[in-house]
C-alpha cells in the first residue's frame, strides 16, 4: 500500500511540473523535436520555428552564419559553439540573432573583430574571453546586456593600450552615462548609428560625409587608425557589410527623405534593417 501511495505521489508531482511548464511555455512537443543540419563549417540544431548554431569546425577560418537554415531563422549561438576555434579570423552574424550564450567564442585567439546585431539582447559570460587578437566589437543594441566576464582578456595582444575597443550604439539614450567605461578588457567607445558627424541629427550631411569617407578610402588618404576607422564603420556602415560605400550613403539619404516627408520610419537603425530586407 505504501509503495502504491508513493508511486501516485510521484506521478502527481510529475503531472504538476509538466502542467506548470506547459502553462509557461517551458516544455512543448515542438521544443523537443529538432534535426541537425550542416552548412559550411557550422552544425545547426533546427527546431519547428528557429535554428541554433550548435558547433563549429575547429579548423574554420572565415564563417558567415546565414539568416536561415532549412527555412528557420538562426536566433541563437549555443554555449561553446566556437570555443577554441583558434584559426577563426572573421565571423558574420545574422540579423535574426537574439542571443549569444556562455563561452560562445571563448579562446578564439585569431578573431580580430565582430559585429553583434541589433536584435541581440544578451551576451553570455566569457563569450569572448581569451580572444587575444579581438581589437573591435560593435554592439548595435543600446540596451544589450554584456557581463564583465564576456570580455575578459580580450585584445591582450593588440598594440594600442592592450585593450579591445567596444563600439557601443547609444542611439535613443540621453547622453552616454548609461554605458560603463570598460567591460572586462574592452574600452567602451559610444557612437550613434547613422549620425556620422555627431551633431545629434540624421540628415543629408551624414550621407555626404559617408561619401567623403568612401572617397578617402579609395584614395588611400584615410589616416587608418583603428579607433577612428572602427568608429567610422560602426556609425557609417549602415548596411553592415563590413565596409563603407555608396550603398550606405543611399540608405542615409533614403532615411532623410522619408523623415522629411513626415513618414514614421523609426530609428536610423530600424530603418536601415528594414531597408536591407
Amino acid at each position: 500500500m505504501k509503495k502504491r501511495l508513493k508511486m501516485f505521489a510521484v506521478l502527481a508531482a510529475s503531472l504538476t511540473v509538466l502542467s506548470a511548464a506547459s502553462a509557461f511555455g517551458g516544455i512543448s512537443a515542438s521544443a523537443l523535436n529538432y534535426s541537425y543540419a550542416r552548412q559550411g563549417d557550422v552544425t545547426y540544431m533546427v527546431y519547428d520555428t528557429y535554428a541554433i548554431a550548435r558547433k563549429c569546425n575547429a579548423a574554420a577560418v572565415n564563417v558567415t552564419i546565414p539568416e536561415t537554415v532549412s527555412g528557420k531563422p538562426v536566433t541563437t549561438i549555443s554555449a561553446e559553439a566556437f570555443k577554441n576555434c583558434a584559426n577563426l579570423k572573421k565571423v558574420k552574424l545574422p540579423q535574426n540573432l537574439k542571443k549569444i550564450n556562455n563561452s560562445a567564442f571563448r579562446n578564439c585567439t585569431s578573431l580580430s573583430e565582430i559585429t553583434i546585431p541589433y536584435q541581440v539582447t544578451a551576451v553570455g559570460g566569457y563569450a569572448f574571453a581569451g580572444c587575444t587578437q579581438l581589437k573591435g566589437i560593435i554592439v548595435d543594441n543600446p540596451d544589450m546586456v554584456m557581463p564583465e566576464s564576456a570580455a575578459m582578456n580580450v585584445g591582450k595582444n593588440v598594440k594600442s593600450q592592450g585593450l579591445s575597443i567596444i563600439y557601443w550604439n547609444c542611439y535613443g539614450k540621453v547622453g552616454r552615462k548609461h554605458l560603463p567605461t570598460t567591460i572586462g578588457n574592452g574600452l567602451i567607445c559610444p557612437f550613434r548609428f547613422g549620425d556620422v558627424n555627431e551633431d545629434c541629427e540624421y540628415d543629408i550631411a551624414d550621407a555626404q560625409m559617408i561619401l567623403n569617407m568612401y572617397s578617402e578610402y579609395l584614395n588611400g588618404s584615410s589616416d587608418g587608425g583603428y579607433l577612428i576607422s572602427g568608429f567610422n564603420r560602426a556609425s557609417a556602415d549602415l548596411s553592415r557589410d563590413g565596409s563603407i560605400g555608396p550603398e550606405d550613403a543611399s540608405i542615409a539619404s533614403e532615411y532623410y527623405v522619408e523623415t522629411m516627408c513626415g513618414n514614421d520610419v523609426g530609428s536610423p537603425m530600424a530603418f536601415a534593417h528594414n531597408f536591407m530586407r
